[in-house]
């Protein structure tokens, strides 16, 4: 009784009681169990087990209803934001754009964003279309669609209200944010600068022989738009947090695919080359590396 705001110090477990079997039953995880009881039995100290995935134990930090302290400590890392509509101008702004969650309002922008954002990737890929691909003139430098210039055709016209959208929600984010300097940090956030950035940089480089390298370059650099999914889909969060928490065994796993590979294809070319090195198609080991690869990881 210590913690009666608590699921299991409160009058709430209640419900989950079986008259049968004359006792509780939580059908939930049991090792996070473990954790959860040892909070109650150490006046309040809680650890996280090593071999429950993070956002596991949040779910089920709420569920036992730990209290706002706890899950708030646990959602902090993994960008879970909770649902909050109160507070000035500026919070109301940032919540409103940061949380779809927050509001109704929110919901809607977000889907919105999520619009824009499938819209600028499909230009990406339906630009590429035989007939509607750009022709570089080699002669006058000049970049012409098949339909009309680049400012006046219809793709010009859909990428270039998305990416006002996009700066307007960057701009605006960046100066209602709680804290600049965790901003800054948020990866996400960067995200969101180099799929914005290729747009300006290509309407500030001229259109000259000399730089058609360098815009087909930042054309390139438009597929970045595809990582701005990961702000409306958790899993994806998710998923990019357990690979930076396995980086150590995923090494492990190349160093034994560069064994595998560099075995094979010596293998392979010393074999092709004792039987009839005329007709090889191993021209080196190095060459028989792609053959290797593509071998073992099919």
């Amino acid at each position: 009784k210590r913690f009666p705001e608590t699921l299991l110090g409160g009058d709430g477990i209640e419900k989950y009681y079986c008259k049968s079997h004359d006792m509780y039953f939580f059908d939930r995880h049991r090792s996070a169990f473990s954790s959860i009881l040892s909070y109650y039995q150490s006046g309040g100290l809680l650890c996280i087990p090593t071999t429950i995935h993070p956002l596991v134990f949040l779910e089920e930090a709420r569920f036992y209803e730990l209290g706002k302290r706890i899950v708030n400590k646990l959602e902090q890392p993994f960008f879970v934001r909770r649902n909050k509509t109160v507070g000035t101008m500026k919070q109301k702004i940032w919540y409103t754009l940061d949380d779809p969650a927050s509001s109704t309002i929110a919901k809607g922008i977000a889907f919105f964003d999520l619009a824009c954002i499938m819209t600028a990737i499909a230009l990406i890929c339906v630009k590429t279309l035989p007939q509607f691909k750009t022709e570089d003139d080699e002669e006058t430098g000049e970049n012409t669609t098949k339909l009309e210039g680049p400012h006046k055709s219809g793709f010009f016209v859909l990428e270039t209200v998305c990416m006002i959208w996009f700066t307007m929600d960057l701009l605006l984010r960046f100066c209602v944010c709680p804290k600049r300097k965790v901003f800054c940090k948020n990866v996400l956030n960067w995200v969101d600068v180099v799929s914005i950035a290729p747009y300006y940089l290509e309407l500030l480089v001229p259109s000259k022989v000399e730089v058609l390298l360098v815009i087909r370059i930042i054309r390139f650099t438009k597929i970045f738009r595809i990582f701005k999914l990961s702000r409306h889909f958790r899993g994806l969060i998710a998923l990019g947090l357990a690979l930076r928490h396995s980086v150590s065994e995923i090494l492990v796993l190349f160093v034994f695919l560069f064994v595998a590979v560099l075995f094979f294809a010596t293998v392979g070319y010393y074999s092709e080359s004792m039987s009839n090195a005329s007709e090889s198609d191993f021209t080196s080991v190095i060459g028989a590396f792609w053959w290797a690869i593509v071998t073992i990881t099919s």
